[in-house]
């Protein structure tokens, strides 16, 4: 199971102020997420590749024709489409001017329950399991794709994760859209950010009753481009493998929360600040003193 946390950069709009030069950026995020969890204690090991039997996703065993992994799938996920999805936000952006490893400007913390406040929110979806390796342990790994996500800046009342705790359940709430889940207020804000996976890639640690279970993912992202999308392009650009703009590292425990599982995300990149184009046809985010586009990217 994983989340992907993807996401989250979008506080990266607080650049403004920063030199020209590429500065290292932290993004810490969580997420909830609904998805497949593989059940390997009994299963050969060996590669399982993704194929629809009578419309619904199985992982058959490359070598054995007929033969699936068994697995448990989680709620709502779309029509067959996808394997998992779930719910991303932002707890904390952090800048390292000067490349100390320190990260010592705080560009951006998430709301409390006292005040509320600016909260960065999202939502991913359309995950697709490709491939699951059995490996011998009995543990596993994953190879997924097609992962979309959206990040909106929203005002809320109270703490992101009290309100999830109090008003949001993936397993019992109603998803009107792949992006849409109801009760969760992305559609209320202003949408900062959009993207996709290049490569996401979990690895599932050994449970005694399941055999495979959670672990952690190593997850690399690529923003969209253009109009709409604040100072991202060629302003947001990182050394990571593939060309991608963001790498994320998060772990998966055996945790659980309103039933979906919880993971947190350490999020890594570099920013290269534009003048010109953050001095565009930008708008206020309140609290930040920063600059975002207006514009929905369809």
């Amino acid at each position: 199971m994983r989340i992907l946390k993807l996401c989250i950069m979008l506080g990266l709009v607080l650049v403004l102020s920063v030199p020209v030069w590429a500065i290292p950026v932290r993004v810490q995020s969580e997420n909830r997420e609904q998805g497949n969890l593989f059940i390997t204690i009994a299963a050969a090991a060996g590669t399982y590749n993704r194929i629809l039997v009578a419309g619904v996703p199985e992982w058959e065993l490359s070598t054995s024709p007929g033969t699936y992994l068994p697995h448990t799938s989680g709620s709502q996920v779309w029509n067959n489409a996808e394997d998992g999805w779930g719910l991303i936000w932002l707890n904390d952006m952090r800048l390292d001017n000067d490349n100390n490893g320190s990260y010592e400007t705080v560009v951006y913390n998430g709301p409390t329950d006292a005040s509320g406040g600016l909260a960065y929110i999202g939502m991913f979806w359309g995950v697709k399991d490709d491939v699951v390796v059995v490996n011998a342990n009995k543990t596993y790994d994953v190879s997924s794709s097609g992962v979309k996500f959206e990040m909106w800046a929203v005002t809320l009342p109270k703490s992101i994760n009290t309100y999830y705790i109090e008003n949001v359940d993936l397993t019992a709430d109603t998803r009107s859209a792949q992006n849409v889940l109801n009760t969760w207020p992305m559609g209320s804000g202003t949408l900062v950010l959009s993207g996709t996976a290049d490569s996401f890639n979990f690895s599932g640690s050994l449970l005694a009753t399941s055999g495979g279970g959670f672990g952690s993912s190593d997850v690399f992202i690529s923003v969209n481009t253009g109009a709409g999308q604040g100072i991202w392009g060629p302003s947001w650009d990182t050394n990571t493998q593939l060309g991608s703009d963001l790498y994320l590292n998060w772990t998966v425990a055996n945790v659980f929360e309103n039933n979906s599982l919880v993971s947190s995300d350490f999020g890594y990149g570099d920013v290269i600040p534009e003048p010109v184009t953050l001095l565009g046809v930008f708008i206020g985010v309140a609290g930040l003193g920063n600059y975002l586009r207006k514009r929905r990217v369809a």
